[in-house]
């Protein structure tokens, strides 16, 4: 079963294998993953700094390396200084009717709290666009500033400048285009089922992983011949147990009082090498009940776990602890993760008080986001 899912030792890999293939929008491509996350890092307040340093990046480049693209239009110093200040004065002009319509848009927007503004400033980038004018701004005011230095060519400043407006107009047109969409309800609820949706989606691939790899290493393991879970008063004083992560000598089932009260590291299973570990088991020759415990990848443990117990009578255990350890991927737990669902929350929240408002058109668009999570939490236990 596992081998037809994806060719590979890995439990990682068998499982992001059967994630894309059942679940392909909780797993998207990694190419479309990188492309989203990064815009969604320019939207944010501090994220949209980074194309200050863009803009600058393409002025040194133009300045210094002078490209073909920007050598097109030879431009004589004396017309580069009357054109620089023109373009300067226009841009500061477009950037102050911009502000002007965007103030009076947003005291238009049909939904007037805290988080219809993040998102109007996430979904239309207000932030990216407004620091790269701003950034553009000062970097033709500074070459007005050195026209007269001898190791700036000014030509080269205004083309660059120029093909940088160009960009700019360019934003700013889809920002007015973004910004008539934002100021109607049906915007507001769209954007925020993406966020509903993000928030979802990383849960629900946590979940997919743990069931799926739970699935998977459960068969793995009663294949060899071992036995599910050490139950409540199980005795296991005629067993030992291995230790998988990075102690210097295995600990048996017997603990000490030291022990338990000593700090303990905690460690997460990133992954398994299911053959390999399969392996090392079949090399034993059982003699008695030997168990293991139900595991999964993202499965939180201390230095104290032990998910193999083998009885006494069997041969000798030591031989095969490396192997086992090495058949486990562990990293080390630095902080624990809090999952926190806030846009979700919100949409509770904002969906009690339309059912109580009456407000029919809101109360449909939220069930209908509800019934989206519904069914993929339905496929989730279904598939896995």
């Amino acid at each position: 079963m596992t081998n037809k899912l994806c060719p590979t030792n890995s439990l990682k890999k068998i499982v992001l294998a059967f994630g894309k293939e059942k679940f392909p929008a909780v797993f998207p491509n990694t190419v479309k993953v990188y492309f989203y996350t990064s815009l969604k890092r320019i939207s944010s307040r501090k994220g949209g700094l980074l194309v200050i340093f863009s803009a600058l990046l393409f002025i040194v480049i133009g300045q210094f390396f002078h490209p073909e693209f920007l050598q097109i239009i030879p431009l004589p110093d004396d017309i580069a200084r009357i054109i620089i200040d023109q373009r300067t004065t226009n841009l500061a002009t477009i950037f102050s009717i911009t502000l002007v319509v965007i103030g009076w848009l947003i005291t238009n927007i049909s939904i007037k709290e805290s988080i219809s503004f993040e998102l109007l400033f996430k979904k239309t980038y207000i932030y990216p666009i407004f620091y790269f004018i701003i950034s553009l701004i000062g970097f033709l005011m500074l070459g007005s500033l050195l026209r007269e230095a001898r190791w700036i060519d000014l030509g080269d400043v205004v083309i660059s400048g120029t093909y940088l407006i160009l960009i700019a107009l360019t934003t700013i047109t889809f920002l007015f285009f973004r910004l008539i969409t934002v100021v109607k309800t049906n915007f507001f609820y769209s954007s925020l089922e993406n966020e509903v949706m993000e928030e979802v989606i990383v849960s629900a691939k946590e979940e997919i992983i743990r069931r799926k790899s739970s699935k998977i290493y459960k068969e793995y393991c009663e294949q060899t011949g071992l036995v599910v879970g050490i139950k409540f008063g199980t005795n296991l004083s005629a067993h030992i147990g291995i230790n998988i992560t990075p102690l210097s000598v295995n600990v048996d089932s017997t603990t000490t009082i030291e022990s338990l009260l000593a700090p303990k590291r905690r460690y997460i299973i990133q992954d398994i090498n299911l053959n390999s570990l399969k392996k090392q088991i079949e090399t034993i020759q059982f003699k008695g009940i030997n168990y293991y415990n139900p595991l999964n990848l993202g499965y939180n443990i201390n230095e104290n776990y032990h998910p193999f117990y083998f009885d006494f009578q069997s041969a000798d255990i030591s031989k095969i602890i490396v192997g086992v350890k090495k058949s486990f991927k562990l990293k080390l737990q630095k902080e624990v993760k809090i999952d926190t669902k806030p846009n979700l929350d919100y949409l509770c929240e904002r969906f009690e008080k339309d059912v109580e408002d009456g407000k029919k058109e809101n109360v449909e668009i939220a069930l209908s986001i509800f019934s989206k999570l519904f069914l993929l939490e339905n496929k989730i236990i279904k598939e896995c």
